[in-house]
């Protein structure tokens, strides 16, 4: 996500360094399209690990059906809440990040 909100709001992150040596136009627009495409190439990374990260988790939904009958629904419940708090913290951290980055570039 905060890669993707770097991409669409034109920032660029602080883990990512490209430098170039020269101050011509064309050096500037080759950071640039490095940085872009570095942005690029991670979220297409990240994008598999979740599709299989998502296609191991399906299997086990379907190995913790078979094993629990219909007390899933009741374990999955709590897993869920349990797993929401720190996501949410998670997501507001990204937030933050992303503020601030767009106030040190709009000054």
């Amino acid at each position: 996500m905060f890669n993707k909100m770097c991409k669409v709001k034109q920032l660029k992150s602080n883990h990512i360094i490209i430098k170039f040596n020269g101050q011509k136009p064309q050096d500037n627009l080759t950071t640039i399209n490095a940085i872009s495409f570095r942005i690029n190439q991670e979220i297409k990374f990240l994008y598999r690990k979740k599709q299989h990260l998502n296609h191991r988790l399906y299997y086990l939904h379907l190995d913790g059906a078979n094993q629990h009958y219909g007390m899933l629904q009741h374990t999955q419940n709590s897993i869920d809440e349990q797993i929401n708090r720190p996501k949410d913290n998670l997501y507001q951290k990204l937030n933050n990040k992303l503020h601030a980055l767009t106030n040190q570039t709009s000054t």
